[in-house]
C-alpha cells in the first residue's frame, strides 16, 4: 500500500468558525482559502498527475489541477463555502488514464489544519482517503445502526448513524440498517426494509431504492474480492443461513444450508473465505467455509458461545465475542500464529459486535449496558485492550448495532 499525505491549511475565514464541529454544515456564507500539499516522495512513479474536485448539493462543483514536482503537488482552491465538502481526488498515469481515484467527505473549518491521507492500494485500483482532525488515530469514521427511542417494538424506527471513534460528529444519516462501505466511501450501501436494498449518496444527500432480495437479509458485510454482499438470511422453517448477492441484491445465492443457524457472517480480507457463527454442534462457535459452500471447517472451540467474527484490515487477525452465564471475552486469534488474545469483560458485561478501527490501533464494541439486553452504547479500547471509553451519550437513540470502520 502506497500512502500520500495532504495537508489541507485553511488561510482565511470572513466568520469564524473554531467550535464547529468537523462533520456539521455550516449554513452561513463564510468563505475560505485552502492550500493543499502533498508529500510526492512515496508516490508510485506511474503516477505522473493528480486532479481534485470538491462538491456539495448547494454549489457547483470545483475542479482543481495538482502543480506536480519530484517532492510535492501543491494546489490552492478559492473563495470555498466553509462546511462539509465531498473531496474526490484522481491520479493519472502518462497515457493520461486514472489508475488511482477515491474521495470522502472534508469540513472546512477556520484556523485549523485538516490532514488527508491518501491511500493508493495498487492490487484494487482504489484511493483511500481518510479525513483527520487534530489526532489521526482517533479521527476515523465509523457507520453503525440505533433504534429510536420512540420505537414501540424491536422492529420500528431503526436509522443509519455515522460518528467518530474520539466520539465526536455524532449524526443521523437515514432511516435503514446494516450499512456497508465499498472501495468508494462517497457512498454506502444499506438494508433499507427486510427485502429492499438501498443506497445513500453524500454528495446528493439522498438515499434510494436500488434493488431487492425475495429473502428476509440481515448483516450486511462487503466483499471487496467479488463485488458482493455477504449476509444472512431467515428460511421458511426460522432458521437462518448465509449467502451471498449482489450489490443490489439480485443473483442471491445460498452458500451453507442445512437444519443449524448460521449467523454474522464477515469475509476474510484478500479470500474466499467466510467466516461466520453458527451452532453445528449445539452451542455457537466460530466457523469458515469457502463462499462456493465447500471446505466447511470449525474454527473455536469450546463450551462458551462464541459469535460476531470480524477482522482487522490485512485479514491477519480474527476477533469475535464469546460468552459463558455471566462470564463475558472479547478474543483475537491471530491466524499466522494461532496465538489466542483474550480481554476479559465478565466484571464489565457483555461486549458485541467488535470490529477493529481501520489502522487497527482501536477496537470499536458495543457494551450491554442494562437493564434489559437491548439497552446498549458503543466503546472503544485500544487493540491490547486498554483505555475503555464509551463513545456514544444520547437519549435519541438505543439497542445500537453492527459499527463499521471499513
Amino acid at each position: 500500500m502506497y500512502r500520500l499525505l495532504i495537508s489541507f491549511i485553511t488561510v482565511f475565514f470572513l466568520v469564524s468558525c473554531e467550535n464547529q464541529n468537523p462533520v456539521d454544515n455550516d449554513s452561513s456564507n463564510s468563505k475560505g482559502e485552502l492550500s493543499f500539499s502533498i508529500d510526492m516522495t512515496q508516490a508510485p512513479n506511474e503516477v505522473v498527475k493528480l486532479r481534485g474536485a470538491l462538491s456539495r448539493s448547494d454549489h457547483d462543483t470545483i475542479f482543481f489541477d495538482f502543480e506536480m514536482n519530484d517532492s510535492a503537488a501543491v494546489a490552492k482552491v478559492d473563495d470555498l463555502i466553509a462546511g462539509i465538502w465531498l473531496l474526490s481526488v484522481e491520479a493519472l498515469n502518462e497515457e493520461n488514464q486514472i489508475i488511482y481515484n477515491g474521495s470522502t467527505e472534508v469540513s472546512v473549518l477556520s484556523s485549523q489544519t485538516t490532514t488527508v491521507y491518501l491511500h493508493l492500494e495498487p492490487t484494487t485500483g482504489t484511493l483511500k482517503v481518510i479525513v483527520t482532525w487534530g489526532d489521526k488515530d482517533l479521527k476515523q469514521q465509523i457507520l453503525f445502526v440505533g433504534q429510536h427511542h420512540t420505537a414501540q417494538t424491536i422492529y420500528d424506527e431503526w436509522r443509519v448513524l455515522s460518528m467518530y471513534i474520539d466520539g465526536t460528529g455524532f449524526k443521523e444519516i437515514t432511516a435503514g440498517t446494516y450499512p456497508i462501505w465499498t472501495t468508494d466511501r462517497s457512498f454506502f450501501i444499506f438494508r433499507y426494509d427486510i427485502n429492499s436494498i438501498a443506497r445513500f449518496d453524500f454528495v446528493a444527500n439522498k438515499a434510494e431504492i436500488i434493488g431487492s432480495t425475495p429473502n428476509h437479509v440481515n448483516f450486511f458485510r462487503y466483499m471487496e474480492s467479488t463485488n458482493r454482499i455477504v449476509c444472512d438470511y431467515k428460511k421458511d422453517n426460522g432458521y437462518w443461513d448465509i449467502g451471498h448477492m449482489n450489490i443490489d441484491g439480485s443473483d442471491f445465492q445460498k452458500i451453507v444450508e442445512d437444519e443449524s443457524t448460521k449467523k454474522r457472517p464477515v469475509p476474510k480480507p484478500f479470500s474466499d473465505w467466510i467466516y461466520y457463527s453458527g451452532n453445528i454442534t449445539g452451542n455457537f462457535q466460530i466457523y469458515k467455509v469457502k463462499i462456493d459452500g465447500t471446505m466447511n471447517e470449525q474454527v473455536t472451540f469450546g463450551l462458551t458461545n462464541a459469535s460476531f467474527p470480524s477482522f482487522n484490515k490485512d485479514g491477519s487477525k480474527l476477533l469475535f465475542s464469546e460468552k459463558l452465564e455471566n462470564e463475558y471475552a472479547l478474543k483475537i486469534i491471530d491466524l499466522d500464529s494461532n496465538s489466542i488474545t483474550t480481554f476479559d469483560f465478565s466484571s464489565i458485561g457483555e461486549a458485541i459486535y467488535p470490529i477493529f478501527s481501520e489502522d487497527d490501533n482501536y477496537i470499536i464494541y458495543v457494551q450491554v449496558v442494562g437493564p434489559t439486553y437491548f439497552d446498549r452504547e458503543v466503546f472503544r479500547m485500544k487493540s491490547d485492550g486498554t483505555e475503555k471509553t464509551q463513545i456514544t451519550f444520547t437519549d435519541q437513540f438505543k439497542d445500537y448495532v453492527r459499527p463499521v470502520s471499513w
